[in-house]
């Protein structure tokens, strides 16, 4: 798989959804109420497993997707075009040059460019999510206020009521987990990568506990020593971030 490019656009979008989870600002009438409804994939059975394709992939698209249909009302082209640009994809001749955008005597689209339109963003919006997923993943702040709302909605929407099982990690999550956590536990940041001392203890984590109606969705799971992740228990811990300083 090729790399993720960042780009303005992927911040943009990150930030969008950010302030749509947190509930800081509403961007689009768009949340996870409105996911859960509208989701054709198997949301419960990637809330029981892991899956390469986790909720917040679907949840990014389909909230992007939904960005572009209110650009669309709003005819809102230099937003189509940033897009465009952003992950390289050929931009039609009919959309006008964003600095020449205010003063363009634009035209609606007709059917033809309509379907034009549709069938670029069918190509261009899953070139992006990859990125504002790579974003939004490493910012475990996040993913518990992702969690906490699957956890609100899924009961709401969805029914389901019982607490989830725990599930086996596939060893491609635990890689993940372990690459993106940098090796390190992540409530006392000792190394817990087996690279310094190949008996230490290595533990796979609930952000948010299965007990406390957490699912096994990859975006609920960090790196964590054994002494931490059973201090924790069934405890949410709602402990900021640690990075380290470059210099």
């Amino acid at each position: 798989m090729d790399p993720v490019l960042y780009s303005k656009k992927a911040y943009e979008f990150s930030a969008m959804i950010f302030d749509e989870i947190s509930g800081n600002e509403e961007i689009i009438a768009y949340g996870m109420k409105d996911f859960l409804e509208g989701e054709n994939d198997d949301i419960i059975g990637r809330m029981l497993k892991p899956c390469k394709r986790t909720l917040l992939h679907s949840f990014i698209e389909n909230f992007i997707k939904c960005i572009f249909e209110y650009y669309r009302r709003k005819q809102v082209w230099s937003e189509f075009r940033s897009l465009f640009e952003s992950v390289d994809v050929d931009v039609p001749d009919w959309i006008p040059d964003t600095e020449a955008m205010e003063d363009f005597d634009f035209e609606l689209p007709n059917d033809r460019q309509k379907d034009e339109l549709e069938v670029i963003l069918s190509i261009s919006i899953p070139k992006i999510v990859p990125s504002v997923f790579r974003i939004l993943f490493s910012d475990r702040n996040f993913l518990l206020l992702f969690n906490e709302k699957l956890k609100e909605c899924r009961i709401e929407e969805i029914g389901l009521y019982d607490r989830l099982k725990r599930r086996k990690i596939p060893k491609w999550l635990e890689k993940g987990i372990l690459y993106r956590d940098r090796g390190i536990c992540q409530f006392c940041g000792h190394d817990v990568s087996g690279v310094n001392n190949p008996m230490v203890e290595k533990h796979y984590d609930h952000i948010l506990p299965l007990a406390a109606g957490g699912c096994n969705d990859p975006t609920n799971f960090q790196l964590s020593c054994g002494k931490c992740n059973r201090a924790k228990g069934k405890k949410v811990l709602k402990n900021p971030q640690k990075l380290e300083i470059y210099w």
